[in-house]
């Protein structure tokens, strides 16, 4: 049995962090709270598999109402791949008792696969930081990556990619180079 928060609870939890003076009323929905002036640059998911999740854009860090703090957040459909300013990264998915640091236990799908186009270039890089990047640089391209590096890349359903030609730029380390020699074979 899965641990559920009320809209109500995370929403307390929420006006506690970031202030409930801070409330955006303007921009908030009934499954997203905003917090901030203008548009509301702290945003809590209320609802769903991500609820309690938060992500402040303006200071491209974040975490859950209930505690863990991170700079960065990558969501995946199963959860999300947290990165700290000392480079600990960590897989997150729901669990009993709330948010866990655990990968689910078939894997991640891939990242960004909501953003793969039915036609057109595909590019795999490795690396969620990359991917954003490299996607914002090439919009022709649906620019995708995995969680967890060369070593978790066959814990990925590639599927999705089967009938696509693919381009791949795997990180200039070994780990990279030698994954990238066995994916051309």
């Amino acid at each position: 049995m899965f641990k559920t928060y009320s809209v109500q609870e995370i929403r307390d939890k929420a006006d506690e962090m970031f202030g409930a003076s801070n409330y955006n009323r303007k921009t908030s929905t009934p499954t997203v709270a905003r917090y901030g002036s203008k548009s509301g640059s702290i945003k809590v998911e209320l609802t769903g598999e991500k609820a309690g999740l938060w992500f402040d854009f303006a200071k491209s860090e974040g975490g859950t109402v209930f505690g863990q703090r991170y700079d960065s957040i990558y969501e995946y459909k199963e959860g999300f791949v947290s990165r700290s300013a000392n480079k600990q990264i960590r897989p997150h998915t729901l669990g009993p008792d709330g948010w866990q640091n655990k990968a689910p236990a078939g894997g991640f799908s891939l990242y960004r696969l909501e953003c793969l186009a039915e036609t057109g270039p595909v590019l795999l890089v490795e690396g969620e930081k990359t991917c954003d990047k490299a996607a914002s640089l090439l919009p022709e391209f649906s620019v995708l990556t995995w969680q967890g590096g060369t070593g978790n890349v066959a814990k990925v359903d590639l599927a999705p990619l089967a009938i696509r030609s693919v381009s791949i730029w795997p990180d200039a380390d070994d780990a990279g180079k030698k994954w990238y020699r066995v994916q051309i074979k």
